[in-house]
């Protein structure tokens, strides 16, 4: 989806108005006041503190209790989760829905949780910078979108599953 500037919404507010000949200063408020609430919506992302709402939380534990390698998924916290895999050693996660976890996000979290070994964010739309993998990765822990985790879980070596790729598509 293709994003506006602020100046062409404007203008296109202000083509509307004038087409519908709807120029009175009281809808001219309120819809300049809906355009700046959006904005402010916009402008305040989820910060990673913020934990995944309880659907998307629940949404996660069903999908790995149903993996092949997870035996068991337990929620220590709403952010913080201990997957218990066959045959393998555990594995600590932080779940965040941060829209794009940048390297402040991931130093943020790997400060604040110096125990997890890997970082997920939860939705489909979110994703993380090159930097903020970069130093995962060189921290050794594992920051992945929902679906890397899927096949990260299938490696029991620390080392390649912080590291973990999916196949790329030709």
């Amino acid at each position: 989806m293709r994003r506006l500037s602020d100046s062409t919404q404007m203008r296109s507010l202000i083509d509307t108005w004038q087409e519908r000949r709807i120029l009175t200063p009281l809808y001219f408020l309120r819809r300049w006041t809906q355009f700046l609430a959006f904005k402010t919506t916009m402008a305040n992302p989820v910060d990673w503190q913020t934990p995944p709402d309880a659907n998307s939380r629940e949404f996660f534990k069903s999908t790995l209790g149903q993996h092949a390698r997870v035996r068991e998924v337990v929620e220590e916290a709403p952010q913080r989760y201990l997957l218990k895999r066959r045959g393998m050693d555990s594995v600590r996660l932080f779940l965040t829905n941060v829209y794009t976890l940048g390297i402040a996000d991931y130093l943020a979290i790997s400060q604040a949780h110096q125990d997890i070994d890997a970082i997920v964010t939860l939705s489909g739309y979110n994703t993380y910078t090159p930097e903020a993998k970069a130093q995962a990765l060189q921290n050794g822990t594992g920051l992945f979108k929902f679906k890397e985790l899927m096949g990260a879980l299938h490696k029991e070596d620390e080392d390649e599953f912080a590291a973990y790729e999916p196949p790329k598509k030709n």
